[in-house]
């Protein structure tokens, strides 16, 4: 990738709003936190927005404190949006409005090009990855918080490099953020391996709503979203159930639905047969890899919404399945 935009942004501007989607993961936290690390210590002015909060498992991160979800009338020169494909994820509304320069860093296929700067590598595994081959390819010297950012939001949007998508070389850029300083051992304990007892509580009742379609070839798991707030909890309980919903053997696509009167979310995530990402853009609301992807429905019960969604997986099954 041609950095000359981005490095020519970066040095004629001092004042930096960064931003990422509704409803954070640990690869947008990781490569806002890790930007901001670097914007910071070459002597930029820099915020970082989210609407939501980031969830209390990535609260864990380097500076993770510094996120707001309370943003004023404040200007700046350069809006960074991290991770989103279009200008319908962004967290913040009216964008124009707080700064007159957007960069555009982002791995998504279905990514607009919306930005006056753009950073998009839909080969990419993960926005951190972007991020990281920025700092190597211009000699940036990448410390130990911005390496173990980098590395928790790979390991997360790979599900623990679980995801067949990439050519082998993500192992290559752990290794380098390893040696950087990140704690990989602890960042997957942190990540995969550590819920608190309501969260716990909360993926049993979960997996109580387990069901099967298509010859077994689905999983579908589901929750009314005040589950979370009825076990005093938030969305990072709820953090790789999309992943687990796959876990039994010849399960070709895992479904985790999380509803409300309003709307009904769905993940998707897929063993390799079929592209959920293809599933999810024919949603009004949605998108993806072939991998993991998810989309919403608005206005029909969750019973339907599933109803919709099974209908086009099974539509998109091999006949050998």
């Amino acid at each position: 990738m041609i950095w000359n935009d981005l490095l020519k942004t970066i040095a004629k501007n001092d004042k930096f709003l960064i931003c990422a989607h509704e409803s954070p993961d640990g690869d947008s936290i990781g490569s806002q936190l890790a930007f901001y690390k670097y914007l910071k210590n070459i002597g930029k002015n820099v915020a970082i927005y989210n609407k939501d909060k980031p969830p209390q498992k990535f609260r864990f991160l380097p500076n993770c404190g510094v996120i707001r979800d309370v943003l004023g009338n404040e200007k700046f020169d350069v809006l960074t949006l991290m991770d989103c494909s279009n200008l319908q994820r962004p967290a913040i509304e009216n964008i124009n409005k707080f700064a007159p320069k957007i960069v555009n860093i982002d791995h998504h296929r279905d990514n607009m090009e919306f930005g006056d700067v753009n950073c998009v590598d839909v080969k990419s595994a993960a926005t951190c990855r972007i991020i990281y081959e920025f700092f190597v390819e211009n000699n940036i010297k990448i410390d130990a918080d911005m390496a173990n950012c980098l590395f928790a939001g790979i390991l997360t949007d790979t599900s623990g490099f679980q995801f067949n998508n990439d050519d082998g070389s993500l192992y290559l850029v752990a290794n380098d953020l390893v040696k950087r300083g990140a704690n990989n051992a602890f960042l997957f304990k942190k990540l995969f391996a550590q819920n608190s007892l309501a969260a716990l509580k909360i993926r049993a009742k979960i997996w109580e709503t387990l069901e099967f379609y298509a010859h077994d070839k689905i999983s579908v798991i589901s929750m009314p979203k005040n589950l979370l707030s009825e076990y005093g909890e938030d969305s990072s309980a709820t953090e790789g159930m999309s992943n687990l919903a796959m876990n039994c053997e010849n399960v070709e696509v895992g479904v985790f639905v999380k509803y409300d009167d309003k709307e009904v979310r769905i993940s998707l995530r897929s063993a390799g047969n079929v592209d959920v990402g293809e599933i999810a853009e024919q949603c009004e609301i949605g998108g993806g890899h072939k991998f993991a992807a998810g989309c919403t429905i608005k206005n029909v019960s969750v019973k339907e919404a599933i109803r919709i969604i099974v209908d086009k997986i099974s539509q998109r099954l091999p006949a050998t399945c």
